[in-house]
């Protein structure tokens, strides 16, 4: 699905080593993200239009100290599309 979104829109990385660095889940598996900017914005906070697709699907977590605890894992590709004023 991030192949079609690169395809109609910028992708936007996000700044930073932290943000560079791979997620991954507890047992290891590493969590997909891809952000894209539709309307010429230069980051995701002055974008008007803009989407998320990730993989696995990551419903609840809660944070245990300084480390998240995932509780709602699902095996599909989520797309988050947002558009504002």
């Amino acid at each position: 699905m991030a192949a079609f979104h690169r395809g109609q829109a910028r992708e936007y990385k996000m700044p930073g080593p932290q943000a560079r660095a791979l997620q991954k889940l507890p047992g290891g598996r590493e969590i997909k993200e891809a952000c894209f900017i539709s309307d010429g914005a230069q980051d995701l906070v002055t974008s008007r239009r803009r989407a998320k697709v990730q993989r696995p699907y990551i419903g609840d977590a809660k944070m245990s100290g300084s480390t998240p605890q995932y509780l709602d894992v699902r095996e599909v590709t989520v797309i988050i599309l947002s558009e504002g004023k």
